[in-house]
């Protein structure tokens, strides 16, 4: 698992699992850690990575409360994680919740294969076959390893675990000290956009990181804007191999007014980060792609979109439309 170099000092590195990306923003010898994720295996690497760059790390950021995007390694060291308010909230009232939901995740794939998940449930879509990260710029420390497969597409994260056999032993099974370290976030100021609060440091440098937040697929779901660098990390929006995700809860009207509050992000972005897929030089063209898929299901038609043929998908289309029926309709 290696960083790929975006943009001037972020660097992204993709999970071999659902392409999950963690991204450092890195200022000199300090970075801040954006949704660091998956396998236990994969954290350790992270961990590796940074060290290996000379960086210490000085705050996390948790983009929704999700279990996939809450993981902690104690080598990031015991700095500020901060989420919204609302998400801080959702954590406090269902850690527990999400912690199984972490655990009844299907093993982790070995790290030189792709490995067969659990058999699907009645109704649940399977995750995408292997692909290859497509960096937008050079690596800035080394390639990514093309011998990593990267199962691309994920559905709801937050599924129902009642019922579902225990975890195997794997690369996923999480030590004592990682899951004791699990959604421990810090809310930031309540507002609709917030600086970090010394993100680099006290002594670090003064580079504003600004955490926008909406209620698309997730209550407080936050994004975050480097504006000296034009980089937006966007969490589970705006992705080249997922649908829109406007699950949590089931409420299309949020979705929609979060694409709007992103957008005039995504027309000063240079490069867009999603939680899930590749990294994009074009961030317009990836809202323009979601607001057409939303506007032609909430017309009736049928949209031509390319994301409808990976796996999971057309049932994510099915349940969209069922949304759309009932709200719109």
């Amino acid at each position: 698992m290696a960083f790929v170099r975006v943009a001037d000092g972020v660097l992204v590195a993709t999970s071999r699992v659902m392409a999950t990306t963690s991204t450092l923003i890195r200022a000199g010898d300090r970075g801040v850690l954006v949704d660091p994720a998956w396998c236990a295996d994969e954290l350790v690497a992270l961990a590796d990575a940074v060290d290996g760059l000379g960086v210490r790390v000085t705050a996390g950021f948790s983009t929704h409360p999700h279990h996939d995007h809450l993981l902690w390694h104690p080598r990031f060291g015991g700095v500020p994680r901060w989420a919204s308010p609302r998400a801080v909230a959702v954590v406090a009232d269902e850690r527990e919740v999400l912690l199984a939901e972490l655990l009844a995740e299907p093993a982790c794939p070995g790290a030189d294969e792709p490995g067969e998940p659990r058999p699907a449930e009645p109704g649940e879509p399977r995750p995408a076959g292997p692909a290859e990260p497509r960096p937008v710029e050079p690596a800035e420390s080394g390639p990514a390893d093309p011998a990593e497969p990267l199962p691309g597409v994920r559905v709801d994260p937050r599924r129902p675990t009642r019922g579902r056999p225990s975890p195997e032993p794997s690369a996923r099974s999480f030590p004592p000290e990682v899951l004791a370290l699990f959604a421990q976030v810090t809310a930031l100021p309540d507002a609709p956009v917030v600086a970090l609060p010394e993100p680099f440091g006290a002594d670090g440098p003064d580079e504003p990181l600004v955490a926008v937040v909406h209620d698309a697929h997730a209550a407080g779901h936050l994004a975050l804007w480097a504006p000296e660098r034009g980089v937006l990390l966007v969490g589970d929006m705006l992705s080249d191999v997922e649908l829109p995700l406007p699950f949590d809860p089931d409420d299309l009207e949020a979705y929609l007014t979060g694409l709007d509050t992103l957008a005039p992000y995504v027309a000063r972005a240079r490069v867009l980060v999603p939680g899930h897929g590749t990294p994009t030089s074009d961030p317009v063209a990836r809202l323009d792609v979601d607001r057409r898929y939303l506007a032609a299901v909430l017309a009736g038609r049928d949209p031509d979109d390319p994301r409808r043929a990976n796996p999971g998908m057309p049932e994510v289309h099915a349940r969209v439309r069922a949304l759309a029926a009932a709200r719109f309709g």
